[in-house]
């Protein structure tokens, strides 16, 4: 697993990162570890919220909904939420093409995988459905934080999933899941404004506090395509962890 060295960079100010009507989904407050918190442990600290999604944004009309930001920025790295649904097309995992698309669905590559931050007292197995080919589950790792695998080769097209020892397959697809509820958000990683890859943040109970913090996976690119923040993101203006078990 590759590691980045922290250097100094200038700031990278937003405007226009969410658009009008795009999806996300609610990531909720509470007791435990909020994503800020976890990001600030696992990256290096200095991380602040920068965009707000509106309540069309998450399934409903009017004002912006408490919590619901677009993402999270520090003096090296960048986190911004990818749409959760109706997105165009499928995420290609090399990040070009991230505006228009949607988390359900992937495309290839080849990668390594850190388990970055587990809030949950469950177990859970990450891996992938090779939906080219029509296969079942594909694990890669059991998520324990500090667990690593490398050069890990995927299908032209896929979904995440997660087993969990409460009996639940999800996936990345809505569908798949029961009452079709969203059991997983995604950021796409930048470090110094440069592609760097995916954090995946899973929920692990159907009936949930859905603060998307069971499990984070990173997924970092092998032989990474370097892809500037504003070619991803479109309209861009430059300018250990301590966890606590939940049941």
């Amino acid at each position: 697993m590759r590691r980045v060295t922290f250097g100094a960079c200038a700031a990278v100010a937003f405007a226009g990162v969410a658009g009008a009507a795009e999806d996300y989904t609610h990531v909720r407050t509470g007791s435990e570890p909020s994503h800020l918190q976890l990001l600030n442990s696992v990256y290096g600290g200095g991380f602040s919220a920068f965009g707000t999604a509106t309540a069309s944004d998450v399934g409903g009309t009017g004002a912006p909904v408490a919590n619901s930001v677009i993402g999270y920025s520090s003096t090296n790295w960048i986190f911004a939420r990818v749409q959760d649904r109706n997105g165009s097309s499928p995420l290609n995992l090399n990040g070009v093409g991230i505006v228009g698309a949607q988390d359900t669905g992937w495309a290839d590559g080849v990668i390594d995988v850190r388990v970055t931050a587990k809030v949950a007292g469950d177990s859970h197995t990450f891996g992938w459905y090779d939906d080219a080919s029509a296969s079942g589950f594909q694990a890669i790792t059991p998520t324990v934080v500090g667990n690593t695998v490398d050069n890990v080769a995927l299908s032209t097209q896929f979904r995440w999933g997660l087993d969990t020892s409460s009996s639940l397959s999800l996936t990345s697809r809505e569908s798949d899941n029961p009452s079709g509820q969203d059991m997983m958000v995604t950021y796409a990683m930048y470090y110094n404004t440069v592609f760097y890859g995916w954090l995946l943040a899973w929920e692990d109970r159907t009936g949930g506090d859905f603060d998307y913090n069971d499990a984070w996976i990173e997924i970092a690119l092998v032989n990474v395509i370097p892809t500037p923040l504003a070619a991803g993101m479109g309209s861009v203006a430059m300018g250990g962890l301590m966890l606590r078990r939940r049941r």
